[in-house]
């Protein structure tokens, strides 16, 4: 298949792996999160799943996130939530 999209000789997979699925872990809502943003996130969804949480809560404590999990897993909930909470604390950020 990998040929079939990038039909060059100088790449190749060298691996590929099918990992098991597996449930849904949930998070409690970052306390250190702007209220603002809290208020919002608890209206619009029930539960963050873990990665969430722990992506926020690390932002909000001023550390640099790199979040990588598969496609409609909230990484954009989670941008969303973090741009919000800082342009609330700092409207010239």
């Amino acid at each position: 298949m990998w040929n079939e999209i990038v039909p060059d000789d100088r790449y190749s997979v060298v691996a590929e792996a099918t990992l098991p699925s597996r449930p849904a872990r949930y998070a409690p809502m970052p306390e250190r999160l702007h209220g603002d943003v809290r208020t919002a996130l608890e209206g619009a969804v029930s539960n963050l799943y873990f990665h969430q949480a722990k992506a926020i809560g690390e932002f909000v404590d001023g550390k640099d996130v790199c979040l990588a999990t598969a496609t409609a897993s909230g990484k954009s909930l989670v941008f969303m939530s973090c741009a919000t909470d800082v342009l609330l604390r700092d409207s010239l950020s």
